[in-house]
């Protein structure tokens, strides 16, 4: 097996040991993406361009209707948000790390390894920048800002970053987030059903009207004890794994089945379906998240 931890793979781990072993050991994973993920994916790809100074050409959805929802985040983000880029200098984006998990001098044999967004230099620091979607309330003191302190992900990039430049330690993390518009397309499935444009436009005019509600950029720091801390998680999270791995034992967790919709893998564990099953998952390669588009 690849020892290479990251930070989706170990949250995978303790949400349901049995889906981390399907993900990577297994390495079958479903077709289908979830569809608040492949959105979140798609607006991921215009903030890649937007932050190099790229023109974004097409916004590519399944869906017509969701290509227009995209394209009108994309134009509000850009009224929010296009006066800051001339505060961002040196900007790299999808920048990897990778460095060896370790705790008490006591080598763990695992690297992290991660995938930052973005890192630039900002108001005479070093700052790492993430990008999320979300549906949820994102508005400061939401406990959409208040799970950030547990999540660990924050704390990751920023020991991940600096063990792998030379202990360049950034200021902190900048996250950008933003909320999709909960609205949906007017008389669908009848004669006079709104069209993907009038439905872009009545998106943009939704999020204009109060565009602090829908694009939220807040700055993250965190201290050396921190990260002192998150270290010593990492390497326990790599025991706890190896010991799954060496026993050959991957419990179920029940309540994993349930969040952002039905875990993909649940008909399998139900007996209804079969990992095997090529019209439901294919196979691939570990830590996905970490390979180029």
């Amino acid at each position: 097996m690849n020892k290479v931890l990251t930070n989706s793979q170990r949250k995978s781990f303790f949400k349901c040991p049995r889906r981390w072993k399907f993900e990577n050991i297994d390495k079958r994973r479903p077709i289908k993406d979830n569809d608040a993920l492949a959105f979140g994916t798609a607006f991921h790809g215009f903030l890649e361009k937007w932050w190099l100074g790229l023109t974004v050409e097409s916004y590519a959805m399944p869906n017509a209707y969701e290509t227009a929802k995209l394209k009108a985040m994309a134009m509000v983000y850009e009224k929010q948000w296009g006066h800051s880029k001339k505060s961002f200098s040196n900007v790299q984006t999808e920048v990897k790390f990778e460095c060896p998990i370790k705790a008490y001098k006591a080598d763990s044999h695992w690297k992290y390894s991660g995938k930052i967004d973005a890192v630039a230099e900002h108001e005479g620091g070093l700052w790492l920048v993430e990008h999320k979607t979300s549906s949820k309330d994102i508005s400061l003191g939401s406990e959409y800002w208040s799970c950030l302190e547990i999540d660990g992900q924050i704390e990751g990039y920023m020991l991940g970053y600096a063990k792998a430049n030379g202990g360049v330690v950034p200021q902190g993390v900048l996250y950008d987030v933003a909320r999709k518009p909960c609205i949906k397309p007017l008389r669908q499935d009848k004669p006079n059903a709104e069209t993907p444009e009038e439905y872009e436009q009545r998106c943009f005019e939704k999020m204009m009207e109060e565009p602090d509600k829908y694009f939220v950029r807040h700055k993250i720091y965190k201290t050396a004890d921190k990260l002192a801390e998150f270290e010593k998680t990492l390497y326990y999270s790599a025991k706890m794994i190896d010991y799954s791995v060496n026993n050959d034992f991957y419990p179920a967790n029940a309540d994993g089945c349930e969040g952002f919709g039905i875990c993909p893998y649940f008909n399998v564990c139900a007996g209804n379906a079969s990992l095997d099953d090529n019209f439901r998952f294919i196979t691939t390669t570990t830590n996905p998240e970490l390979q180029e588009a």
